[in-house]
């Protein structure tokens, strides 16, 4: 259980309560925080056509919080965001 608890990085459920709980949750973020996500297509020819390796980029405030590259169906995401941070702005470069 220690090599699973050290290679997975699982988290209890409101440890400031100092309950000392024995149950722990894998990919917990994904329930406590936000994400931003999308698809980048563009047009090719008649059609539409998933853009692979877009740059995209994540602003909070003007300030740069992530980039990452679109995948082979042009997605993208950006996990861990803090719940009711505000306002982010995407931009994406070709």
């Amino acid at each position: 259980m220690k090599r699973l608890i050290d290679a997975e990085n699982p988290h209890v459920l409101r440890p400031e309560l100092g309950t000392r709980p024995r149950v722990c949750y894998k990919n917990l973020h994904r329930f406590t925080h936000c994400f931003n996500g999308g698809s980048v297509v563009a047009r090719q020819g008649r059609g539409l056509e998933c853009v692979k390796g877009a740059l995209v980029t994540l602003r909070h405030n003007g300030a740069v919080v992530a980039t990452c590259e679109t995948d082979a169906f042009g997605d993208f995401k950006f996990d861990g965001l803090a719940p009711q941070s505000g306002r982010y702005r995407v931009d994406v470069t070709r």
